[in-house]
């Protein structure tokens, strides 16, 4: 229990003081493929630098995939160095790869199940229970800071709140925390990330290649359409993920903003400079999430 309580001490500490990662060892492009151009992906490198993650085959990190809770214990007991328990506490994780991690979190009291003698490990882990689970892994005590708008009467929001004092979440835009959304693997970088203190690897940009022929060719003219929103605009280039572009204004759903055309989070931007609706209230890249 010391050891822990000491590691703890540190983590807190952490918060305040950042921890720099240098990237100048990492190959173009970084650790995984599949993440090139992803706001996380600077955290992402991060988590793998300090033994969080390897990703999740070679190569790939899955950065869009959703978080299982048997995944989840294997990314807090890693990153909180969490004791190894000789003690089997639940039924139904016997022959999962997590096994382990799932027992030292339940010892070190982040975690008593989904049920009795239960931990339901391939269910998907909602953000609102993610921030217990965090909040515990690190020592936070509950906060009555009330945050967010949408997270009243949820059994975690003290410690949604607690995460959100620490600095760790903004919520997932104006004012709200969508605490029944699901946690993908590049959100759950950065909670994990910003929980140890770390700050984002400056990653080296992609090799490019480019192939020099002496063919002659036929130029043609090709006409590249707007991807369709499905709600008649088109998608407005300055962010990755669909966005109307309404010659108004857009916001994200659930937030306080007026509209008239709402989006659901989370949305990159291309350019965190260049955010024309103000979806990115934290200015990280991330419009309407974490």
């Amino acid at each position: 229990m010391w050891r822990r309580a000491v590691f703890v001490s540190i983590v807190i500490t952490s918060l305040v003081m950042p921890i720099s990662i240098a990237g100048a060892d990492l190959p173009p492009g970084g650790t995984f493929t599949d993440d090139d151009g992803n706001p996380h992906e600077g955290m992402i490198e991060a988590i793998v630098a300090v033994g969080v993650t390897n990703g999740c085959d070679v190569g790939l990190y899955c950065p869009g995939r959703s978080v299982t809770r048997g995944q989840m214990a294997s990314f807090l007991a890693r990153a909180f160095d969490l004791p190894v328990s000789a003690t089997d506490y639940f039924t139904d994780d016997e022959t999962n790869a997590h096994q382990a991690n799932i027992n030292a979190l339940a010892a070190a009291g982040v975690t008593l199940g989904c049920d009795t003698g239960r931990y339901c490990p391939d269910d998907q882990v909602p953000r609102a229970q993610m921030a217990t689970f965090l909040a515990r892994a690190i020592g936070l005590a509950p906060s009555d800071v009330d945050a967010f708008t949408d997270d009243d009467g949820s059994v975690h929001e003290a410690y949604i709140d607690a995460l959100a004092v620490a600095g760790i979440t903004a919520g997932c835009g104006a004012g709200t925390y969508c605490p029944t959304a699901q946690i993908p693997r590049d959100q759950m970088a950065s909670l994990v990330g910003r929980a140890l203190g770390l700050e984002p690897v400056d990653v080296p940009p992609p090799t490019t290649t480019t192939t020099s022929t002496t063919t002659t060719t036929v130029a043609t003219t090709t006409t590249t359409q707007p991807r369709d929103d499905g709600q008649g605009y088109g998608c407005h280039p300055a962010y990755i993920d669909c966005v109307p572009n309404h010659p108004v204004d857009v916001d994200c759903a659930g937030g306080s903003g007026n509209g008239p055309v709402y989006v659901q989070g989370p949305i990159r931007l291309v350019n965190v400079s260049n955010d024309p609706y103000g979806l990115d209230s934290d200015n990280d890249g991330i419009g309407c999430e974490t």
